[in-house]
C-alpha cells in the first residue's frame, strides 16, 4: 500500500502539470512584469534555501506566491491557533515522517501544498506559513501564505460543531483585510527604493505581475457531506442530495469570484 507522503507527491505532481498547462504569461504586460520582476529581485532578497535558489535561477519563475484555502487537506497548523478548536493535529503520530515534527499539518509528513511548493520552486523547500501565526506577515508572506482549516468547508455552517474553525469565507476575509493590504505595503515600498529604466509603480506591479502571476489553491468539499449533509444530529429532514450539491457548487461559485474580484487570476481547485 502506497504510503501518505507517496499520494501526496503524485498528487502535487498531477497538479503542477496541469498548472504548467495553465500559467503562461500574460500576453499584454509580460515584458514590463519580467522587467520589473528582475529590477525588484535587484533590490531585495528573498527567504528561502540554496536548493530554491538554484531552482528559480534554472528555470523562469511562472509562480510569484501560492495562497491556500481549504480545510484539513490543506491546513498546514492554522488550527493550532485555535483555542477552542475540536479538529487538531498538534500531536503524535501527526508529524512523525516531517522534517519539523508536529506543525499541525493532518499527515504523517508533508502534504500536497507542501509537495506543490517544492515543485513550484518556492522558497523554504516550498513550505507556505499558516495565516494564523503571527510571525507570517511583512516579508515572511511575500511568497504566500495559507489560510486553511481543519474542518471547515464550503458552507459556513460546516464544522461549527467540532469547535472553532475557519470558515472559508473567514479565510478569503482574513486573505482581504490582512494579507492583501500587508503584501501591497511590502510590495510598492520595494518598488519605490528600486531604480530602473523599466519603472512601474508599486501598485500597478503589485496588479499587473505579483496578483495574476500568484496561484491560489482550494482544496475543500468533502466537509460539507461529511460533517454537513451526513451529519446524524442534522436531523432526519434534509435536501435531496443532487439539490444539496447545486447549492455547494452555487456557494463556491461566490467564493471563487470574490477572490477574482480582489485580483487572483490562476486557481487550482481539488477534493470538491
Amino acid at each position: 500500500m502506497s504510503s501518505p507522503g507517496a499520494i501526496a507527491k503524485l498528487v502535487a505532481a498531477s497538479l503542477y502539470l496541469f498548472v504548467m498547462l495553465l500559467l503562461l504569461p500574460p500576453p499584454l504586460h509580460g515584458q514590463h512584469c519580467r522587467a520589473a520582476a528582475a529590477a525588484a529581485a535587484a533590490g531585495r532578497r528573498f527567504h528561502g534555501g540554496r536548493a530554491a535558489h538554484k531552482a528559480r535561477a534554472a528555470a523562469p519563475t511562472v509562480i510569484r506566491a501560492m495562497f491556500v484555502f481549504g480545510s484539513s487537506l490543506v491546513d498546514n497548523g492554522n488550527n493550532n491557533f485555535l483555542n477552542s478548536s475540536g479538529v487538531r493535529a498538534d500531536y503524535m503520530p501527526y508529524g512523525v515522517d516531517f522534517p519539523l515534527g508536529t506543525t499541525g499539518r493532518f499527515s504523517n509528513g508533508r502534504n500536497v501544498i507542501d509537495a506543490l511548493g517544492e515543485l513550484l520552486a518556492l522558497p523554504a523547500a516550498g513550505l507556505v506559513p499558516p495565516f494564523a501565526d503571527p510571525a507570517t506577515r511583512g516579508r515572511a508572506a511575500l511568497h504566500g501564505v495559507n489560510f486553511a482549516s481543519g474542518g471547515s468547508g464550503i458552507l459556513d455552517c460546516t464544522g461549527q460543531d467540532t469547535g472553532e474553525v475557519l470558515s472559508l469565507t473567514q479565510q478569503i476575509t482574513n486573505f482581504e483585510a490582512v494579507t492583501l493590504p500587508d503584501l501591497r505595503a511590502q510590495l510598492q515600498a520595494a518598488r519605490a527604493s528600486t531604480a530602473t529604466s523599466h519603472k512601474m509603480k508599486g501598485q500597478d506591479f503589485f496588479d499587473r505581475c505579483y496578483l495574476p502571476k500568484s496561484l491560489f489553491v482550494i482544496g475543500t468539499g468533502g466537509n460539507d457531506y461529511l460533517l454537513n449533509y451526513f451529519n446524524p444530529r442534522g436531523g432526519p429532514t434534509r435536501a435531496p442530495l443532487s439539490e444539496f450539491t447545486s447549492s455547494l457548487l452555487a456557494k463556491l461559485s461566490n467564493h471563487l469570484q470574490r477572490l477574482y474580484d480582489l485580483g487572483a487570476r490562476k486557481f487550482v481547485l481539488f477534493s470538491i
